[in-house]
Order: C-alpha cells, then structure tokens, then sequence
C-alpha cells in the first residue's frame, strides 16, 4: 500500500509540472522524499532526478545522480562519504 502511495506523490509532481505548477510539483516532491526516508528504493531515483531536472533544480538532480551512482564509483560506498550523503537533503 505504501509503494502506491508513494508513486501517486511521484505521479502528482509529474502531472502538476506538466500543467505549469511548479510549486506543486516541487512539494509533492518533497512529500514523496519525505515517505521515501533515508532508504530511497532505486526505482524512484531516476523518476527524481527527472521531476527536478523538469524543474530546473539542478542540486537536486545532481543529488539524485550521486545516489544512483551510474559509474560505480567505489569511493561513494565508502563509510564516510556514503553517511555524508545520507544527511544531504534538498532544500
């Protein structure tokens, strides 16, 4: 029940930028990370990443990006900076 809680936040923000409201949009995204927490399933992050590229928020997009770690980089599962980048939150 949550997952589809969850997707309809995700499927809100789309659906409000496409009708021009970026400030809905943006706080359905911040609902959405909200009930998502600290341990964001993959499968939500490039769905992010697109709603806050559609927005022109380019942290957050690059915060997205550095969660999904396309290229592997080992260094981001390292403890220190994989427990620096829990803490980041968009604004």
């Amino acid at each position: 029940m949550l997952v589809s809680v969850q997707a309809s936040a995700g499927l809100r923000a789309l659906w409000a930028d496409a009708l021009g409201n970026d400030a809905e949009a943006l706080a359905e995204l911040q609902l959405l990370e909200r009930m998502l927490g600290g341990s964001r399933p993959i499968v939500f992050l490039p769905e992010l990443a697109y709603a806050y590229s559609r927005l022109g928020r380019r942290d957050d997009l690059h915060l997205m990006n550095l969660r999904m770690n396309f290229l592997a980089d080992p260094r981001i599962e390292e403890p220190r900076f994989a427990e620096t980048l829990s803490r980041i939150r968009g604004d």
